[in-house]
């Protein structure tokens, strides 16, 4: 298969390089963040669900690297890099284009490149195979071979790692798509053809759009069960029996990660202003707010409060984007606010400060949970007083709430 590298080590790139090392295909890693190769050269992981799975890699099979010359002994590379959205939420492809710049400084043609970063539907054409084919003077699907595969990493996944989850895989010509198809199929246990680049562009998209849609949804249900005095948690597991036609999705503070909160604006400006996914995107980025306004209600100035649970979703040490970030700046701004997650290692966060819980009188603190980590953590504890954020409801089991 010769020499292939990953592009970009963080929660989409190293996982790849681990989890195909223990099928016995050893990927190198390449990134321009010099902090990350001098860990990963010292044998340190720096992401917590692969600290034991890196310790069992063969190291004399891999190189990471921080210098781009590097790429030139490659001939093949997966392009793993960041894709988010910039402040006016329009998405930034900066750091693909930077990937394709280096080849073409370097006058370097791999053999196959492979984009799994999201991008917007035609972007892996016009920004990968069109400039590559003008600067070289060589043709896609016969000289050099371009793929898109969108990666389908969830962070705190210990069934389906990357390897596992079915690999949806577009290639810009049928050769292009063997080729690929080669060597993924040696580190993937499913392969599933999409009939073009754009195709398979649109689904990632699409499936995390969908996800979106439905967590707005969820959520304004929630709003509207409360108002009636409906215990919506009670609703979803009602609607759950039915065992077909229905997708279970729980209310929220929000969207966090990497994904959710930003592949919907990827194809934002295809809809009418009026969609149901504008409509959707404007009413999740509200809702950090509307958790915080509604605590705010039923709070007095001196309250203390404790957020439990930073991650947007259970054991995940990511807080991009994670809405109880935002809320915790809301509730710290008003009232005397620490946190407590065991998954963060931080102490201070924003300048609020961490708890150990276990050391407290839960009597002098209002407890609000954010995130199902938080739930589990409070109910180990026995804590029968707490706010939920998720459905906006107070727990107290020693009285008739």
């Amino acid at each position: 298969m010769g020499n292939i590298c990953v592009i970009g080590l963080g929660y989409v790139g190293l996982p790849l390089v681990i989890n195909a090392s223990l099928k016995g295909i050893y990927l190198n890693g390449y990134d321009v963040d010099s902090s990350k190769i001098s860990s990963l050269n010292s044998g340190s992981c720096y992401i917590k669900d692969y600290v034991n799975s890196f310790k069992r890699l063969k190291f004399e099979k891999h190189t990471f690297s921080d210098k781009p010359t590097f790429l030139k002994e490659c001939e093949t590379i997966i392009i793993c890099v960041p894709t988010p959205v910039n402040q006016d939420l329009k998405p930034d492809h900066s750091y693909v284009n930077s990937v394709i710049d280096t080849l073409i400084e370097m006058e370097h043609l791999p053999k196959l490149i492979v984009l799994e970063s999201t991008v917007a539907p035609g972007y892996t054409r016009k920004n990968i195979v069109e400039r590559l084919e003008a600067k070289f003077a060589k043709t896609c699907g016969h000289d050099f071979h371009v793929c898109f595969s969108p990666e389908r990493e969830d962070p705190g996944n210990t069934e389906y790692t990357n390897i596992r989850i079915p690999k949806v895989l577009g290639g810009y010509t049928p050769a292009c798509f063997n080729v690929c198809s080669e060597v993924y199929s040696s580190i993937f246990e499913s392969i599933i053809k999409a009939s073009s680049l754009e195709t398979a562009e649109l689904t990632k998209l699409h499936e995390n759009t969908f996800r979106a849609v439905n967590i707005a949804y969820v959520n304004q249900l929630r709003d509207v069960s409360c108002d009636i005095g409906v215990d919506l948690k009670e609703v979803i597991d009602l609607a759950s029996s039915k065992p077909f036609g229905f997708t279970r999705f729980e209310p929220s503070n929000g969207v966090g990660g990497h994904c959710i909160p930003v592949d919907p604006y990827f194809i934002l400006d295809d809809f009418p202003s009026d969609s149901i996914v504008h409509n959707a995107m404007s009413y999740i980025c509200e809702l950090p707010g509307k958790t915080f306004d509604w605590i705010q209600e039923i709070s007095n100035t001196n309250d203390k409060f404790i957020v439990v649970g930073l991650g947007y979703k259970s054991g995940v040490d990511d807080l991009r984007n994670s809405p109880n970030m935002q809320l915790l700046q809301l509730l710290a701004d008003k009232f005397e606010t620490f946190f407590y997650d065991p998954s963060i290692d931080n102490s201070v966060i924003n300048g609020v400060e961490s708890l150990d819980i276990s050391d407290i009188c839960f009597d002098e603190f209002k407890i609000v949970i954010s995130n199902s980590a938080g739930e589990a953590i409070i109910s180990s504890m026995g804590v029968d007083r707490y706010y939920d954020a998720r459905y906006r409801r107070e727990i107290n089991s020693n009285s008739s709430n």
